[in-house]
């Protein structure tokens, strides 16, 4: 009877594994005179006093790190064939032991992918099982769970061999990481989903801001200088170990420039689809609304942990958040994205992605007034937002001066401040009409709309700021609310 390792037993030996094949195919690539280590040009960029410096570097990368030297047929036939030898399909074997269907995970390859890897490929004879083709991720699972345990040590293998210096020589803690990962996503039923967004706009005092499951980065130097060369050099096909957690598609605006990646953690079966922008376009939205200044190019970077797991690592998903330049940059710290990542916690999952009351259609209408380039456009969308609050949409006459009064008493702290929000109102509800109702621009009443639309799109974007907050953290005003606010008001001014 085959007497399988105790699950502690598992990381020493897949680490053992790796090094052993790497000892294998580094002895195959002396006998055939091909190098142990290559020179790899990496891009790079750091920001100085004067601006941004970009440069590439020379490194030492073994020769499995060259930009597509592992699939180079030549190269697979005379070091790498079979990837996976028979002792690699035996711990294989050890794994299913151990952990039977909780191998089992979306995985996006299939035994095509495999079996040229493998000493012994009828071992995935009968892996595969009938499955509507319309069904995508029942097809991701339908696999018997040797493929997805000969899959993990796939990827440990292909990673290993990618991220040493050299061939020659085993880098131990490299390769215990890569075993840990691989056993502890066996053994877990959850994966995390890590959503990765880089900001401009922003600085940090320390490398790092940790909140709960969000935190803020300092971009390291490889992944400025590849976020430099996708936009300035115009190199799509670049390809590093930092380009795997960046979005795999990047705005084209040169003046862009990202110094921090805001990070957000999940978790989720890793046998279900878990989409994990909702949490962090929350985060983003937040982050707006409470007054931090930032810019992005519209995507993240929407991975699983351990990245290996796919080969590329890369990915992106469309996000919305402000564009362009910022003239000035700001230094956030914990006290700011603490209050973000607690606005963001009380905003409905609906709010982004599919509204299903007032309160919900206001809130998303934020985030698209977030991430317009157009002035007049954000204005309205700004409005919309105030009407939604203070207007609740009932059907009522005079809607401007309700408009302007309901958000004086609600947004407002002291009588003075309630005047001037009062006519700030006033006028920006002016101001939407006349863009929305098709009205001649040249027009004198038009003309101060069209003309002066940053300036009150900015006033709007300040007043959804503070009296947004105030409804997501309070709840949603409706007309009582607005009548006890001007009633308790009045009665305190008359016993002043």
């Amino acid at each position: 009877m085959t007497s399988f390792p105790r699950h502690d037993e598992l990381v020493p030996a897949v680490s053992g594994w790796l090094k052993g094949r790497r000892a294998d195919i580094a002895e195959r690539a002396r006998q055939q005179g091909w190098p142990l280590s290559v020179e790899v040009q990496i891009p790079v960029a750091e920001f100085t006093t004067g601006g941004m410096t970009a440069t590439t570097e020379a490194r030492p990368r073994s020769l499995f790190a060259a930009q597509g030297a592992f699939a180079h047929p030549l190269l697979r036939q005379t070091l790498a064939k079979p990837l996976i030898d028979s002792p690699g399909e035996d711990l294989a074997l050890r794994l299913v032991a151990e952990f039977g269907d909780g191998l089992r995970y979306l995985c996006n390859y299939g035994p095509g992918f495999l079996l040229p890897d493998l000493e012994h490929p009828d071992l995935l004879s009968k892996t595969s099982a009938p499955v509507n083709a319309s069904d995508i991720f029942g097809h991701m699972l339908s696999w018997e769970p040797l493929f997805y345990a000969l899959i993990v040590l796939h990827q440990c293998v292909t990673t290993y061999l990618s991220e040493l210096d050299s061939l020659g020589e085993d880098d131990n803690a490299l390769a215990v990481r890569l075993a840990t990962e691989a056993i502890t996503f066996c053994s877990t039923s959850d994966v995390v989903v890590l959503s990765r967004v880089p900001l401009a706009g922003l600085n940090l005092d320390h490398d790092a801001i940790v909140i709960g499951k969000c935190a803020l980065h300092r971009l390291s130097r490889d992944e400025l200088g590849h976020l430099f060369w996708r936009r300035h050099v115009a190199r799509p096909d670049l390809s590093t170990v930092a380009a795997r957690g960046l979005p795999g598609a990047i705005s084209s605006e040169l003046g862009l420039r990202e110094r921090v990646v805001l990070e957000v953690r999940d978790t989720a079966p890793k046998t279900t689809w878990h989409v994990p922008s909702t949490h962090v376009q929350k985060i983003l939205l937040a982050l707006h609304l409470t007054g931090v200044e930032f810019a992005g190019a519209g995507f993240g970077a929407m991975l699983r942990e351990p990245t290996m797991l796919l080969e590329q690592g890369q990915s992106m998903w469309p996000l919305l958040m402000p564009h362009g330049m910022l003239n000035e940059e700001s230094t956030i710290g914990e006290e700011e994205l603490r209050g973000a990542t607690e606005l963001a916690a009380r905003i409905p999952d609906g709010a982004v992605t599919s509204p299903g009351s007032p309160m919900e259609l206001a809130i998303q209408r934020a985030a698209l007034a977030m991430s317009r380039d157009n002035a007049r456009d954000a204005l309205v969308d700004y409005t919309v937002v105030l009407e939604a609050l203070f207007l609740g949409g009932t059907d009522v006459g005079e809607l401007r001066r309700r408009f302007a009064l309901n958000g004086a008493a609600f947004g407002a702290r002291d009588a003075a401040s309630r005047r001037q929000l009062y006519t700030d109102l006033s006028d920006l509800y002016s101001a939407r009409s006349q863009l929305v109702h098709g009205v001649d621009p040249r027009r004198k009443p038009a003309r101060a709309a069209f003309d002066n639309a940053v300036v009150l799109r900015d006033r709007a974007r300040d007043i959804v700021r503070v009296s947004l907050c105030k409804a997501i953290s309070n709840g949603w005003p409706n007309d009582k609310t607005f009548i006890n606010l001007l009633l308790d008001d009045a009665s305190a001014e008359g016993k002043a």
